[in-house]
Formats: structure tokens, C-alpha cells, sequence
């Protein structure tokens, strides 16, 4: 039997009642969200400039225009993201999944670029600070960045990049560190994260893989919602439920199936979300996953 998430169906039966709701169809956006007309707050006026050089073969929707039927979908996710805003609050939004290669990462800059379109205060925080992969994404050099705020040897501000022109503002990983999980925990991360929640509209944050770092585990418990990344095709089952049960306590706001099995078509994502307006009274997370059969 096959054990991994190849299917909405499949994904849908991984625990119950975590991704429970049907998948969402395309919305004409054309109106939903007029431009911001909030001014950018004097303390990121001063933010360095930097132009990013996308590649094709990463796959972002700014390198491809509209970014055809995976520019829809993004669209349809950013509605779905409003929506939730009607009934508890959700500005800061971590990004992961179960292990590597789902495409966490090309999620996490596809939605901040969303989201950018009609918000002029979009931070994107790359907080894998194991292997850190939106600066290569975006084409940009290594920069000092979250390590180093952390460490308390850079201040938060002169970290945060503007990264043109995609009108979003970035937050390097930083050097590379072999215990950054030491670093989630300090008093430092937790500061930084009510400075950029001051400053920002949204807050979309990159982490490392669920399994086997306790990374994401620590920044789920300092944001106010998780999206969970699966592969169709790619992660088992085993590990996606393991992943769900690892955030017990954080609200999980969906999952994207990201269905693309091949990495030369368009990617082709789907969302599946707890939409309940009784979650709006209560903080209780979705339940453990429990046994069933199904692939990631």
C-alpha cells in the first residue's frame, strides 16, 4: 500500500480533524484587497536596499509574472489567510514541514510575495538557520541576519533588509549554526518577534523540517499560526503525523499540498484549512493525529 500524501483524499485522512475542510477553488481576487495606503514606519524607511535575481528554476511566482495557475493558488491561500483574520488574530505565520525537499521554502516567498501585493509592511524571515535557503532563492549574497540579532551582536533593524523589487522586507538566517535551537529559546527571539509584530502587517517565517529539528517546534509556539507543507508523492505518512503531533499546542492554520511532481511544470498547490469560527473562543490546537492511512 502506498503510505504517502499523494492526494487530497490522502491528506485530508492524515489524523483527525486536521485538515478535515475540502479543498479551496479559485476566487477572483480582482478587488478583494485594495493597496495599502498605511506609510512604511520611519524605522524601515532606512532599511538597506537590495535587488534580488530570481531564478527559473526556483520556481517564485515574481520571476514568472502572474505565476499562472501557482499565482491563482497563492491568491486563493492570501483570501483564506484574511478570512481567519475575521476571527482571531494571525499577523505572524510559520512555514514548514514534515522533512526535507516539500518545498517549504518556495512556499514561504511565494505567499510573502503575495501578500506584498497588497500590503506595504511584508516581512519574510528566514529562520533556518541550519541551512538557510531564501537568500539563495532570491539570489542575494549572504547577509548577517536572525543568528546574529540572536546572538546579540546586531540590532533587529539593521538586520531587516528591503528587497526590491518584490516591495517586501527580509530577514537573513545569518551565519550557520549548529545549536540554534539554544538560540529559540533565549529571551533574544522572543523580543525580536514582538518588535517585528509592531512593525509589520504580516509576518511570514521559513523553518527548518519538523522532523527530527525541535527548530520549528520552538518559533510555532511564538507565532500565531503554522502552515504545513507536504509533497504529494514525497513524505510519508508516518512523518506527517508525527510532524502534527510535534506541534500540539500551536494553531495550525492549514496544510498546502504542493502536488507538482515534476519540478519543470508550474507547481500545482492546493490548501486545506480549519475554517470553524468556534476557534475564534478558543485557543485549543487541533487534536493529536491519530492512526490512518494515508501519504503525505
Amino acid at each position: 500500500m502506498n503510505s504517502s500524501a499523494n492526494s487530497k483524499r490522502g491528506v485530508e485522512q492524515t489524523g483527525p480533524g486536521a485538515v478535515s475542510a475540502p479543498s479551496i477553488g479559485a476566487i477572483d481576487q480582482r478587488g478583494d484587497f485594495p493597496q495599502s495606503t498605511d506609510k512604511t514606519p520611519g524605522i524601515l524607511e532606512a532599511a538597506k536596499r537590495v535587488v534580488c535575481r530570481l531564478r527559473p528554476e526556483d520556481r517564485l511566482l515574481a520571476e514568472r509574472g502572474d505565476g499562472g495557475p501557482a499565482g491563482e493558488k497563492f491568491r486563493v491561500l492570501r483570501h483564506r489567510l484574511h478570512q481567519v483574520r475575521q476571527y482571531r488574530n494571525l499577523r505572524s505565520l510559520l512555514i514548514t514541514s514534515s522533512i526535507p525537499q516539500e518545498g517549504k521554502t518556495v512556499v514561504a516567498i511565494n505567499l510573502a510575495i503575495t501578500l506584498a501585493l497588497n500590503s506595504s509592511r511584508v516581512l519574510l524571515v528566514d529562520a533556518d538557520m541550519r541551512k538557510p535557503g531564501v537568500s539563495r532563492a532570491l539570489g542575494l549574497q549572504s547577509l548577517k541576519g536572525l543568528a546574529e540579532v540572536l546572538e546579540g551582536r546586531l540590532d533587529l533593524f539593521a538586520a531587516i533588509r528591503l528587497v526590491d523589487p518584490l516591495n517586501l522586507y527580509f530577514l537573513p538566517a545569518g551565519s550557520a549554526t549548529r545549536n540554534p535551537v539554544e538560540l529559540l529559546q533565549g529571551a533574544q527571539i522572543r523580543e525580536a518577534m514582538a518588535r517585528t509584530r509592531s512593525e509589520f502587517d504580516w509576518i511570514v517565517i521559513d523553518s527548518p523540517p519538523l522532523n527530527p529539528f525541535a527548530d520549528s517546534q520552538c518559533l510555532a509556539g511564538l507565532s500565531d499560526g503554522v502552515l504545513l507543507v507536504v509533497r504529494a508523492g514525497l513524505s510519508p505518512r508516518e512523518s506527517v503525523e508525527q510532524a502534527l503531533a510535534g506541534l500540539d499546542g500551536a494553531y495550525i492554520a492549514g496544510v498546502v499540498l504542493n502536488a507538482s511532481g515534476d519540478p519543470r511544470i508550474d507547481s500545482y498547490y492546493s490548501y486545506y484549512y480549519r475554517y470553524a469560527p468556534s476557534a475564534a473562543s478558543s485557543s485549543s490546537p487541533l487534536r493529536k493525529p491519530g492512526k490512518a492511512a494515508g501519504h503525505d
